[in-house]
């Protein structure tokens, strides 16, 4: 990694290369074998959570490569909204800069974040069947807390 990228909030103009991204990322993935639908993520979310002010992007030389939604409670419903933790959703980063340590730059930010808020835990869920990622995340530090009846992983970290 060459500089950090800036994490900001996400503005209306950042949608278009965001779902960009997502369709990037859903082809890395379904060529690597991994379930993903480019189309899970839409205008109407990205829409939704800037409003709520959760969603964050990632930009470097003042191109979005990526993003992450940081919640102050589970929108899954899985967690109870009484804890507290805050959730981590979509984390993506353009294939084009995988393996350059951009996602850890924007977990550990979003770690931080969350801590600043009160935050005591961090949580993520991410697709089972992707090894690569659950083991990505173990190495981060989240304990594996269960794997749902839907397939998904979910992790936890304790944040200070």
């Amino acid at each position: 990694m060459t500089a950090n990228p800036l994490i900001r909030p996400a503005t209306p103009d950042d949608f278009e290369p965001l779902l960009a991204i997502r369709g990037e990322v859903a082809i890395d993935l379904l060529e690597r074998g991994i379930p993903s639908n480019p189309n899970a993520l839409t205008w109407q979310h990205l829409e939704e959570w800037t409003s709520a002010g959760v969603l964050w992007v990632a930009e470097l030389d003042g191109k979005v490569i990526g993003s992450i939604a940081v919640w102050s409670y589970d929108p899954t419903n899985y967690w109870s909204r009484a804890d507290l933790a805050s959730y981590l959703r979509d984390l993506m980063i353009h294939p084009r800069y995988r393996h350059e340590g951009f996602g850890a730059v924007m977990l550990s930010w979003a770690e931080r974040f969350s801590a600043g808020r009160g935050r005591s835990r961090v949580r993520l869920d991410c697709d089972a069947t992707n090894e690569r990622l659950c083991r990505y995340y173990k190495e981060a530090g989240y304990r594996h807390v269960v794997t749902d009846n839907d397939g998904f992983a979910l992790f936890e970290k304790t944040v200070r």
